[in-house]
């Protein structure tokens, strides 16, 4: 299993409510669970830690974060404010998205509400990698 795919099957756990908020991912577990070595596990976790699904501090288990309203409302309107600036780019570099669109109407996590979080990281991902993006930010 690629470490891609273990992050994925943590992720899938974290957002399926397998794993809860405040709930330590102690990688033995894991590792006996799908079947791949503790280092996978670890590569997994990092991965995660960079997506903000997890959380560590030194010396401790990674752990799925506790996010308080007032978090997610930062999040939120954070997230918006980078939105609307990547779409304001978009339109003024006349960006053709006719291929994000088409792949968003073909997502089957787009129908799913328990997946919103799956289809938003990956809408942010292709915002960041459409063409002429970096060259428009620097």
């Amino acid at each position: 299993m690629l470490k891609a795919e273990l992050a994925g099957f943590l992720k899938d756990s974290i957002l399926s409510g397998r794993l809860l908020p405040g709930e330590r991912v102690v990688e033995g577990t894991w590792a006996r669970e799908a079947g791949v070595a503790q280092a996978s596990v670890r590569e997994a976790i990092n991965l995660l830690i960079t997506e903000g699904f997890l959380v560590k501090d030194a010396g401790r288990s990674a752990r799925v974060p506790r996010y308080t309203q007032s978090d997610i409302d930062r999040i939120y309107q954070v997230r918006g404010a980078l939105e609307a600036l990547a779409t304001r780019l978009a339109a003024e570099v006349r960006a053709d998205l006719t291929a994000a669109e088409e792949a968003l109407d073909r997502c089957p996590l787009r129908r799913t509400p328990a997946r919103s979080g799956r289809l938003s990281t990956a809408t942010s991902r292709f915002i960041w990698h459409w063409p002429g993006h970096r060259e428009t930010l620097c």
